[in-house]
C-alpha cells in the first residue's frame, strides 16, 4: 500500500506538478491525500476530472463526476516518466518558438512552415516516447497524454 511519503517521493523530481504538468485542468493536491475508494487524490479537476492513484496498484485514473474512470498510467513510476518526457519535449517547443521569434525571420511564411514541421516532429517524437513508457496509457487515441502529445505537435 502506497502511504502519502511514498507518492511524494515517487513525485519528488517532478514536483510541483503545478508547474511540471501545466496541461492538467485542475488543481494538484498536496498531501494529505484525500481518500476515495482506496486511492488517493492527487488531483482536483476544475469542472473536468480528478486524477485518483490506487494506493495498492499505483494504477492512476481519471475519474470524472458521473462517468467512468479512464486510465492515465499504469502505474505511478510511468507516471512521472511521462510528466518528465512531457515536460523536456514542451521545453523544446518553448525553445524552439523563441529562436524563431529571436530570429526576425525575412520569410515568415517559410519560417512559420518550418516551425509547424518543427512542432510536429517535437509532439511525434513525445507520442511516441509515451508509447514506449506507458503503452497501455497511450491506447486511447482521446487519452489524456495521446491528446497532449497531438497538441503539443499543433502548437497549442
Amino acid at each position: 500500500m502506497l502511504s502519502d511519503d511514498d507518492i511524494v517521493t515517487a513525485l519528488s523530481d517532478v514536483l510541483p506538478l503545478d508547474e511540471s504538468l501545466e496541461a492538467y485542468p485542475g488543481t494538484w493536491q498536496e498531501p494529505p491525500y484525500a481518500d476515495r475508494d482506496g486511492g488517493a487524490v492527487l488531483g482536483l479537476g476544475d469542472h473536468s476530472w480528478d486524477v485518483v492513484i490506487d494506493r495498492a496498484t499505483s494504477r492512476l485514473e481519471g475519474v470524472p463526476d458521473g462517468a467512468d474512470a479512464f486510465l492515465l498510467n499504469t502505474s505511478l513510476e510511468r507516471f512521472v516518466r511521462c510528466v518528465q518526457a512531457a515536460v523536456a519535449a514542451f521545453e523544446e517547443a518553448d525553445r524552439l518558438e523563441a529562436e524563431t521569434e529571436a530570429d526576425g525571420a525575412d520569410d515568415l511564411v517559410e519560417d512559420d512552415e518550418e516551425t509547424v514541421d518543427e512542432l510536429e516532429e517535437i509532439g511525434e517524437r513525445l507520442e511516441r516516447r509515451l508509447r514506449e513508457i506507458d503503452p497501455d496509457a497511450m491506447a486511447d487515441e482521446n487519452g489524456f497524454w495521446a491528446v497532449l502529445a497531438e497538441e503539443l505537435g499543433y502548437g497549442l
